[in-house]
């Protein structure tokens, strides 16, 4: 069976707004040493060479608003991980 991309407990997903998909691309790549696949002119996804998979995107927007990207987290047991925040939440209520 081949090894799952996805990792417990971790980011995901990670989807940054942008105004210029292209500056952003020139950016991340010069500072993090990014690569993209290109999805057309408003798109491109953040390659992850470890995983062979990607692992973000930078999407165009209009203009940059509060609220920050788009954070998908990833769990093995949705369910067991439900159960354990609501204990969290009673003991800290």
């Amino acid at each position: 069976m081949a090894e799952s991309p996805h990792r417990h407990h971790s980011v995901d997903y990670i989807e940054i707004p942008v105004v210029d998909v292209a500056a952003a691309k020139q950016f991340y790549g010069s500072a993090f040493g990014w690569t993209f696949t290109d999805y057309g002119p408003d798109y491109a996804g953040i390659l992850d060479p470890s995983r062979a998979a990607e692992v973000g995107g930078l999407a165009k927007t209009d203009s940059v608003r509060p609220g920050g990207p788009l954070v998908l987290l990833f769990s093995d047991d949705l369910r067991r991980q439900r159960q354990g925040r609501r204990r969290v939440r009673r003991k800290h209520s």
